[in-house]
């Protein structure tokens, strides 16, 4: 196969890229588990168990409402608020 221009330079630039820390520490952690050492990882948020089906309908008809964009970093306002109130 033959490479473009583009996918050239584009393959050279991907030859410096670096994994990314947090999959680096998550791939220790799996390691160390399998050493049998009891490990908690915080490292990339992967949960241990499956996602509640409560959550798995949610997200469904958000997908189907089109609440498809990401929200600010700190959140959203009406969910603070719920949570807040909650806490």
């Amino acid at each position: 196969m033959i490479l473009t221009e583009i996918e050239h330079r584009l393959t050279k630039r991907m030859e410096h890229c670096e994994e990314a820390a947090t999959l680096k520490i998550a791939a220790r952690a799996m390691m160390l588990r399998s050493q049998g050492k009891q490990i908690v990882s915080l490292s990339t948020g992967e949960p241990d168990f499956p996602t509640p089906d409560n959550i798995k309908h949610a997200a469904i008809r958000a997908i189907e409402q089109n609440f498809t964009k990401y929200t600010s970093a700190e959140g959203m306002p009406e969910l603070r608020a719920l949570v807040a109130e909650k806490i």
